[in-house]
């Protein structure tokens, strides 16, 4: 990811996508409104208790979201089919999550993790004056907005701090280059050690990632090579001591954390 930079009330898919809500130079797209960027939607699970008055709620996790955005097209009648078409490409559904940027006032840019779920725009009497009626649909199954913490490229040993200055709970990502037989990657904090047990030969490119719970080297999933299955994640608000020990010798042990929010 590199993300862009975004002033106030932009916005924008995929890394060198189309920005929205920005120049006034035509083509451009104007953002009317948004839903979904709000608080992510809560998993409610509801039951009655028999006997009594009332019941009971279970309202703790996040549902998937889903963000759209009404907009009007502007552009010049000769180049309002081609500018249709290229938002088309930009939001072209592959079945891939890609960042969706986002800046509001005051606060720094954030993005969500989204799959595209299209483009409509209107063909009607507007386009004779520049103007189209427009809406991009994005569904995301990780509801959470993040930012990326500075990746810190650890020494086995040597304790770093972790912190999610989000809301919501985040997960950790440490990728492996080089030979090892095992690895502990250990949360001071929370008194849990994860161990993986294999043999790494150089360059290989082991991904440890907390979020889904699997293990990935060369890009092939190998989750059976945990044999201490102690997952962690990092609590909303929370500042979180890791380190890890190994046998071996890798060439470099990389830990990507994000502070996350609701």
């Amino acid at each position: 990811m590199v993300a862009p930079t975004l002033l106030d009330y932009e916005y924008q898919y995929k890394d060198t996508g189309v920005k929205l809500n920005s120049s006034v130079s035509l083509p451009f797209v104007d953002v009317l409104s948004i839903t979904g960027l709000d608080m992510a939607p809560v998993n409610v699970a509801e039951s009655d208790l028999d006997g009594v008055h009332g019941g009971v709620f279970f309202a703790k996790f996040a549902g998937t979201r889903t963000v759209v955005f009404d907009v009007d097209i502007y552009s010049t009648s000769a180049t309002a089919d081609t500018y249709c078409e290229s938002l088309i490409s930009n939001f072209a559904p592959d079945d891939v999550d890609y960042p969706l940027y986002f800046k509001s006032a005051g606060i720094a840019q954030r993005y969500l993790m989204a799959k595209s779920l299209g483009v409509k725009y209107n063909i009607d009497r507007l386009r004779a004056y520049g103007k189209t009626k427009g809406q991009i649909i994005l569904g995301c199954s990780d509801p959470r907005k993040y930012s990326n913490n500075a990746d810190v490229v650890m020494t086995a040993g040597t304790n770093y701090n972790v912190t999610n200055a989000g809301n919501i709970n985040s997960f950790p990502t440490v990728t492996i280059v080089g030979a090892w037989t095992v690895i502990n990657i250990v949360n001071n904090t929370q008194a849990k050690t994860l161990t993986l047990t294999d043999t790494r030969s150089a360059g290989d490119i082991t991904v440890i990632d907390f979020r889904n719970r699997n293990v990935t080297v060369n890009g092939i999933r190998k989750s059976s090579i945990v044999t201490a299955n102690n997952w962690f994640d990092i609590p909303a608000g929370s500042t979180n001591s890791l380190k890890f020990t190994v046998t071996g010798t890798p060439t470099s042990v990389t830990l990507a954390t994000k502070n996350a929010w609701w």
